[in-house]
């Protein structure tokens, strides 16, 4: 799991959902941030490391790493995801921990999802088990071209752009 800012959100539902239908599964999350108290979620992701062997969670801020302390299962990083030397190392450790079937889910800023998913892709993820959540304004999605789609939901057809 790879977020930025609040593309934690969605990440940690992921997160919530994953360890109690599998308990033996490796998990890494990459989590950046500009500042410590920025990190949404943070006790509840701490308690879920602490609860889960199989979870390592890696932060990263742009400023203000001292701050926070590094665990067994935790390191804290200073830097931007998609800029710091460190973020790739990271990304490259997250892959190697879940191996041949490494799923990939990304949410955050674009140019963080970017630069990860051609980092995971780079490192043999197949592109299929890379997902992604974008999350904007209508206007910003209808600028990414294409026509309209209508989804059915519940018996409604709703306008997706």
């Amino acid at each position: 799991l790879v977020a930025g800012g609040s593309g934690i959100t969605p990440l940690r539902s992921i997160l919530r959902e994953a360890r109690p239908r599998s308990p033996a599964r490796s998990i890494s999350l990459v989590y950046a941030n500009r500042e410590p108290r920025a990190a949404i979620f943070a006790g509840e992701l701490a308690a879920l490391v602490a609860a889960h062997p199989g979870l390592e969670l890696s932060l990263f801020f742009e400023s203000g790493a001292a701050e926070v302390r590094s665990t067994e299962r935790t390191v804290v990083l200073e830097g931007r995801l998609d800029e710091a030397p460190a973020a790739r190392a990271e990304l490259e450790r997250a892959v190697r921990r879940g191996g041949a079937s490494t799923e990939v889910y990304l949410c955050g800023p674009p140019p963080m999802m970017e630069h990860a998913r051609r980092v995971v892709l780079e490192l043999g993820v197949p592109e299929a088990l890379v997902r992604q959540e974008r999350f904007g304004s209508p206007r910003a999605h209808a600028l990414t071209g294409g026509p309209p789609r209508t989804l059915r939901v519940g018996g409604r057809a709703l306008e997706v752009l």
